[in-house]
């Protein structure tokens, strides 16, 4: 591989992973949104500080990185983020019973 070449790579790398993070970013905030889960934007939409019945979290949609405020314990996935925030029949949030878990 001809050095230029491999520079054109990482470029490419780079601006795919860019991509990457921006639809991550728009397609977390419409599935909170679709959940019912209200979240205040900063940083045009890369963070959103989610606010539950549990407390708020922060989350960084473009990576997926969330950590419930008082807690040095990362996460990651909006889809665990909506369980944990999301009560269910019972009115419980089953994720908390798994993060006691861990």
């Amino acid at each position: 591989m001809i050095m230029g070449d491999e520079g054109e790579f990482w470029r490419d790398v780079h601006d795919a992973r860019k991509e990457k993070r921006a639809a991550n970013r728009d397609d977390s905030a419409a599935l909170l949104r679709d959940a019912g889960i209200e979240h205040l934007r900063k940083d045009g939409g890369g963070h959103l500080i989610v606010r539950g019945r549990d407390g708020t979290v922060d989350f960084w949609p473009g990576s997926g990185l969330w950590r419930l405020r008082g807690s040095t314990q990362q996460h990651r996935g909006v889809r665990k983020l909506i369980k944990l925030m999301t009560p269910n029949a019972q009115g419980e949030h089953p994720a908390a019973n798994e993060q006691n878990k861990e």
